[in-house]
């Protein structure tokens, strides 16, 4: 059968598995999508497409039947899934790999933690989020890069520094210090703890251009406290 052009919007015709499992595997709603353009009534329409796809003898199709106002039901015989179990097992872990994003450069930056804060159990989604993303672009044929940003130059490193030179010894207050400087040494000590848990030393690397000028703001303040 002949039908007059697709419908003007392609996401008026959808294809989903009915809610009710005795209405079949899938149903369409293209006869009521394309009913207007085709001057046709939508459970006329349906019925043709039933006797159509009825006729050409296809593959898998037990049954195709008319539903409601111009739905179209499809029955799918069980020999459908055992050809999908074969296709997988023969595939393997190719089976789904396409060349969709061929061509196409992406790049996936995931966790970052900042080495001068906690880390917390977001930073660990964010690792199986952003690498599971990064694995299916690339199975998808996109060409993936893929960024952890350690954040350990410029101000906020300076000030994590001084944080660890202005720790006060056992027994001393840290209320005099500012805020900001009391939330570092908390990391600090933090940090500090684990460092030693499993042997290794917390260290600080070179500045980055601009951070000595903000530490000649810094060191004033840590010093009079």
């Amino acid at each position: 059968m002949e039908l007059d052009g697709a419908p003007s919007d392609p996401s008026e015709v959808h294809l989903e598995r009915p809610a009710n499992p005795d209405h079949g595997e899938f149903s369409t709603n293209v006869a009521l999508a394309l009913a207007k353009r085709n001057g046709r009534n939508p459970r006329e329409l349906a019925e043709s497409l039933v006797g159509a796809l009825s006729d050409a003898g296809l593959e898998h199709l037990e049954s195709v039947e008319t539903a409601g106002p111009g739905f179209v039901n499809f029955r799918l015989s069980p020999a459908w899934l055992h050809d999908v179990i074969g296709a997988v097992t023969g595939a393997g872990t190719d089976y789904g790999r396409s060349q969709t994003g061929e061509g196409t450069r992406v790049l996936v930056e995931f966790v970052s933690a900042n080495p001068t804060g906690p880390v917390h159990a977001g930073h660990a989604r964010g690792a199986a989020y952003g690498d599971a993303l990064a694995r299916l672009l690339a199975f998808c044929g996109y060409e993936v890069g893929r960024e952890f940003y350690i954040n350990d130059r410029g101000v906020q490193m300076e000030v994590f520094a001084d944080s660890l030179a202005a720790r006060p010894r056992r027994g001393a207050t840290r209320r005099r210090l500012p805020g900001w400087l009391r939330l570092g040494l908390g990391c600090a000590d933090a940090r500090g703890r684990r460092a030693r848990r499993v042997g290794v030393r917390v260290r600080v690397g070179p500045p980055a251009p601009g951070a000595r000028r903000a530490q000649r703001h810094i060191r004033p303040l840590v010093l009079r406290t």
